[in-house]
């Protein structure tokens, strides 16, 4: 089988009208799932690909990706980007190609970066078609990363002290590059004073902009934090192991 990413995974869920049970949803996969253009590579090509027995139909759309130093994505509309088609209408496993290029000038001194959603649309027999009473219809929708690279792109990242807070640990990591940085997973050890392990706890990751701070919350049981003398924090990001060390603090358990 293709390496596909199943979309399935990223849907989001359109209600249409309610009833107990939905209404079948189509899906497809797209690849490449991440696209990097520069001077060089002014334009890609993603190719999708109708893995249903059904037609399908979907709409092509592009905008400025941000991310808040909370997790918030933030999406604003932008023509530096083209895409053509805008619309694409597939038969039963059919793939159709999406090339994706810059409307602007490929020079930029930090990395910018977009996302391309490719959203399943109903299709024109299900909208001509009568009303059979009230159902549910879920369509599925995925958004592709774009980075535009800088010419001469710097990757590092800084992981700031941790603090325990009303029973939870925080952390901040800042990206101090020119280029995103990921994130894996965030993973707190806590052990009392003999050294023994008394919690120990991961989270996933995400994308750390250029120039941005990312903060990242791990909840600490009460039972834990009361037990805790020191806590040890990894970001395993694609930098390499990023590490910081707190002392524990009875007062901050909830």
């Amino acid at each position: 089988m293709k390496t596909l990413l199943k979309v399935l995974a990223f849907a989001s869920a359109f209600a249409v009208a309610v009833t107990a049970l939905p209404a079948a949803a189509g899906q497809f996969g797209v690849q490449p799932i991440k696209v990097f253009l520069s001077k060089d590579t002014t334009s890609v090509l993603l190719s999708v690909e109708n893995e249903s027995d059904s037609p399908l139909r979907a709409q092509i759309t592009g905008f400025m990706w941000t991310e808040s130093a909370g997790g918030k994505m933030d999406l604003t509309p932008t023509d530096d980007l083209v895409y053509f088609p805008t619309l694409i209408t597939m038969g039963p496993h059919e793939v159709r190609s999406v090339r994706v290029g810059l409307a602007t000038s490929p020079v930029t001194p930090v990395e910018k970066s977009y996302r391309v959603f490719i959203e399943e649309l109903p299709t024109l027999e299900s909208q001509l078609a009568p009303a059979k009473g009230a159902h549910l219809t879920v369509r599925t929708k995925v958004g592709i990363p774009i980075f535009l690279e800088p010419a001469n792109g710097t990757m590092k990242a800084a992981i700031g002290q941790a603090k325990i807070e009303s029973g939870k640990l925080d952390v901040a990591v800042t990206n101090q590059g020119s280029l995103h940085v990921m994130i894996d997973s965030v993973k707190v050890v806590a052990k009392d004073s003999a050294g023994h392990e008394v919690f120990n706890k991961s989270i996933r990751g995400w994308y750390v902009m250029p120039s941005e701070e990312r903060d990242f919350a791990i909840a600490i049981p009460k039972a834990a934090c009361s037990k805790a003398d020191s806590y040890d924090v990894t970001a395993d990001s694609d930098v390499g192991l990023l590490t910081t060390h707190v002392s524990g603090d009875q007062g901050a358990c909830r």
